[in-house]
């Protein structure tokens, strides 16, 4: 390998990994390269700048121009409104309109911009007439991707004909393509409106995202906490009955910590250590009950279904909480942490590798 090609090589890897990361904007990574190879040696002068005066460069820039001239002058807007109010609101109908609004556009401007200035349009015709709008933007994109392959206003297009160009071959004209992109227009628009618009996804990904987080927000069965939580009374005779919860040792004789007490119709969420239990109290527990004498000291009462909002109040909360990766808790059990007495409080699952954990946690 020669110096230049492997200076070119790191240049490249470099841009590449620029690109990929997004630590730089496109534009800016592609003016740094172009520095790069010069400074370095590998072009001379001459060779960096000359990019610039390329026809296809020149070209480009145009179509921005009369992309923006054409916005600016309400003329895509008016044509693309025009077109949705023609097709009504037919599904089929609109997505045909679409994609011959964003393929009529796309033959005199880029397709990026054509999309874009159709996008509010299209936007508003699918509300309008209660379409889904995934169901329209795509063939929206489909209908500029196909049309720009009618002409020679593509950049691929325009950069293929420049380097005919500069290889002394005929370059291409501005209808070269059409004889060939026409007939591939109307056969996409086609298979799109008799079947394609089938296999069009029936929801929007904020749709499905906002199900998604509709789902998770109830963190009681995305933890499933309600195999895990249980009830029982505190009966008349018990030797709970008159103990606070730090002296009556439910955590250490039967392994279950109380998350909240029901008494007189009322619910004490998160109730404080040197609350007094008392006889009737109806107990909401983490954990399973072992101990030779739990029988003697609770009655197991029928489960129930638990969701999120049963176990909050205006003071009390259920969060979920990540660890930070220099947390002075990695490494450490909840019992050695002393973590209720520390941040007051209790741990009801723990997300590992995928599954909820749910039992063991003080050792875990």
């Amino acid at each position: 390998m020669t110096p230049h090609l492997i200076i070119t090589l790191t240049i490249a890897g470099a841009a590449m990994v620029l690109l990929l990361t997004e630590r730089l904007r496109a534009d800016l990574v592609a003016l740094l390269v172009v520095v790069a190879l010069g400074t370095s040696g590998v072009l001379t002068s001459e060779e960096t700048f000359s990019g610039f005066s390329r026809s296809a460069v020149i070209t480009l820039l145009a179509i921005f121009i009369l992309a923006a001239g054409l916005e600016r002058s309400g003329i895509t807007r008016w044509v693309g409104d025009l077109l949705i109010r023609i097709a009504g609101t037919g599904e089929q109908r609109l997505v045909v309109t679409v994609m011959l609004a964003g393929a009529f556009l796309s033959l005199f401007m880029n397709n990026i911009a054509a999309a874009a200035v159709l996008l509010p349009a299209v936007s508003g015709a699918a509300k309008r007439s209660g379409v889904n709008p995934t169901r329209l933007l795509m063939p929206l994109a489909f209908g500029t991707i196909l049309g720009g392959m009618a002409t020679l206003l593509t950049t691929a297009n325009i950069v293929v004909s420049s380097l005919l160009r500069d290889r002394g071959l005929p370059g291409f004209g501005l209808l070269d393509f059409a004889p060939l992109g026409l007939p591939i227009v109307v056969a996409g628009i086609a298979y799109v409106a008799l079947w394609g618009r089938r296999l069009l996804p029936a929801r929007s990904p904020a749709d499905l995202f906002e199900d998604m987080q509709r789902q998770e927000a109830n963190l009681a069965e995305v933890y499933h906490l309600g195999e895990t939580l249980s009830r029982a009374g505190v009966p008349a005779g018990s030797r709970l009955a008159g103990q606070t919860l730090a002296g009556s040792g439910l955590r250490e004789a039967y392994g279950v910590n109380v998350l909240a007490i029901e008494r007189e119709g009322r619910i004490l969420r998160a109730p404080a250590a040197d609350l007094e239990l008392r006889a009737e109290d109806v107990l909401l527990l983490t954990g399973e009950i072992a101990g030779s004498g739990a029988g003697d000291d609770l009655d197991r009462l029928p489960p129930r279904h638990w969701r999120e909002r049963d176990l909050e109040s205006r003071s009390v909360v259920l969060v979920e909480a990540v660890l930070a990766p220099r947390s002075d808790l990695i490494g450490r059990t909840l019992r050695e942490t002393r973590f209720r007495d520390r941040y007051g409080m209790s741990v009801l699952a723990i997300w590992r590798a995928g599954r909820s954990l749910r039992t063991g946690l003080t050792d875990l």
